[in-house]
């Protein structure tokens, strides 16, 4: 979890950007009951472990996914 002070200084903009891929919200919804690793995520996503880590570190960076 991120505290208020952290999300505060995302770019709105940059967390639409973020949900407006469809990679990005199967993340977020695979890993929204339980943690899973990269590889479990590419394989329950579709998408490729090279593809999961971008977006993972992306969604990290922007305070979504710790």
């Amino acid at each position: 979890m991120t505290s208020n002070t952290e999300t505060s200084d995302v770019d709105l903009a940059t967390v639409v950007g973020l949900l407006d891929d469809e990679h990005i919200r199967s993340i977020l919804t695979a890993t929204s009951e339980t943690p899973l690793s990269a590889t479990e995520l590419g394989e329950k996503c579709g998408v490729s472990t090279s593809s999961i880590y971008r977006r993972l570190d992306r969604l990290t960076d922007a305070g979504l996914i710790s």
